[in-house]
């Protein structure tokens, strides 16, 4: 069974975190915000004296939430100071990455080219060797052709 400080310091954990995380007043960093959020508690909790409040071991407790919150609080604060950073160096990252796209597609597209231009090299160059066969059957051609009519006259 638990017991009625251990109740009372799980409750005010529960009611310090939800506080904490979700009332507008803790946006702004206030040097009394530890106290605010000690009264806040007491008066959620339905306390008004500070005889369930001055335990040692509530106050150690206490003190160690508080640190955490502290911490996770100014977290939250270091975070939303350099968002803008993080967005500019997120817009950097895109826009590098568009880029890249951009100039691999302009590799894609040239490395298209050149392949159209060695399949027509390669058609050339096979026209290329049709002609130089069809003009070495010519010469033979004519050179039968010539010796033929030599021959014819000559006999």
């Amino acid at each position: 069974m638990v017991g009625k400080a251990n109740r009372s310091f799980c409750l005010t954990t529960l009611v310090l975190l939800a506080v904490a995380h979700g009332d507008p007043r803790m946006v702004d960093y206030r040097p009394d915000w530890h106290m605010w959020v000690s009264f806040e508690i007491r008066g959620r909790l339905g306390h008004r004296g500070n005889d369930k409040f001055s335990g040692g071991k509530f106050r150690e407790g206490w003190e160690a939430i508080m640190r955490i919150v502290t911490v996770d609080f100014l977290a939250k604060q270091a975070i939303a100071r350099h968002e803008p950073l993080l967005q500019e160096a997120r817009n950097a990252f895109t826009n590098t990455r568009i880029e890249w796209d951009n100039e691999k597609g302009e590799l894609v597209r040239e490395r298209e080219a050149l392949k159209e231009e060695l399949n027509k090299a390669k058609e050339m160059a096979i026209e290329a060797e049709q002609c130089t066969e069809a003009v070495r059957l010519e010469k033979e051609a004519l050179y039968t052709i010539h010796k033929v009519e030599w021959e014819t006259k000559n006999t």
